[in-house]
């Protein structure tokens, strides 16, 4: 019986085992979880390669973030005189932050509302409509308009 190193160019150059693979559970393939979720995601690059070259656009962007996260924490514990003394700098932010952390969870637990129409009074909605019939008219005949100005 052939080692997985050996299944896995097999399985990935045939689509009938490709299939078969994927239908029961690992061990019945005689593939380990690890490998066959490996699998899984080698031949969805391949079938996929815009969305994968999508994918690892967003992974850098997301390791560039977490880099800066990294060095702006590190300037902020070295400034805040916590430099060698991270048990200290992470009690010193997590008491500093929780009250933004309140605000966060207080606005992500409020219902959306729609935003509230203006009101307009009935003289602003008949200048509103005035300015609207100029604009319409000074488009339609700008040579009236330009004459008349």
């Amino acid at each position: 019986m052939p080692c997985q190193g050996e299944r896995i160019p097999a399985i990935t150059a045939n689509v009938q085992l490709r299939e078969a693979v994927f239908e029961g559970p690992a061990f019945l393939r005689g593939l380990s979880e690890d490998t066959r979720s490996e699998l899984k995601r080698r031949i969805g690059l391949e079938e996929h390669p815009q969305k994968a070259a999508q994918l690892d656009e967003a992974e850098e962007a997301v390791a560039v973030a977490n880099a800066a996260i990294r060095m702006v924490a590190s300037a902020l514990q070295t400034s805040g005189g916590f430099e060698g003394n991270d048990q200290a700098f992470e009690n010193w932010m997590t008491t500093s932050s929780a009250d933004v952390e309140r605000e966060i969870a207080a606005e992500k637990s409020k219902p959306e509302t729609p935003p509230t129409p203006k009101v307009l009074s009935e003289e602003e909605l008949k200048a509103d409509i005035g300015r609207e019939i100029d604009r319409i008219f000074a488009e339609g005949f700008p040579s009236i308009f330009k004459s008349a100005a």
